[in-house]
């Protein structure tokens, strides 16, 4: 399973139904979990989360999204923010070792935005999403002054084409 954050303590909706499921499969199932964390903090609930995964890697991404870089990057590449900002390097380094060494039934992407960290594979991806994500954008940005909104709807239009091609390439 790939979380793009640490699903311990369940205090979000997101950590309370991935934590939950986590528990749930557990009882028939060996998961090894890959979670992004934005603190080291985060990585003192191993012990919480090795009750229901047998195996636990946590991946740093950044700590604050909304930095020049990370700005700079959404702009200057076909990638949407959302993407650039949970994005871990060591998360892709990482699947790719693990995909190469481990047999895998399936897997588990919490999200589409986790999904840039998988490397070509045939193993079945299951794709969680709880929502089409450029929606929720849209309208926010339909909320924001009319001379903001044309510089977030190429995001906007980023995160579609995204959100489609990821979702098409789960199973």
């Amino acid at each position: 399973m790939l979380t793009p954050y640490v699903p311990y303590p369940p205090s979000s909706g997101g950590q309370v139904r991935t934590y939950n499921l986590l528990k749930y499969l557990s009882k028939n199932n060996k998961i090894t979990l890959v979670c992004l964390y934005k603190n080291k903090e985060e990585k003192k609930y191993y012990e919480n989360l090795k009750n229901v995964c047998e195996k636990i890697y946590f991946c740093k991404r950044p700590y604050k999204p909304w930095t020049i870089k990370n700005i700079l990057k959404a702009v200057f590449s076909s990638k949407p923010f959302l993407i650039v900002r949970n994005y871990s390097s060591e998360a892709e380094i990482l699947l790719k070792e693990l995909l190469n060494k481990e047999k895998f039934d399936i897997i588990h992407a919490e999200t589409f935005y986790i999904m840039p960290h998988i490397p070509k594979t045939t193993i079945p991806i299951f794709l969680l999403e709880q929502t089409i994500e450029y929606q929720v954008y849209q309208h926010f940005v339909n909320s924001l002054p009319f001379f903001i909104q044309p510089f977030l709807l190429i995001d906007i239009l980023k995160l579609k084409k995204w959100e489609k091609k990821l979702l098409a390439k789960s199973n």
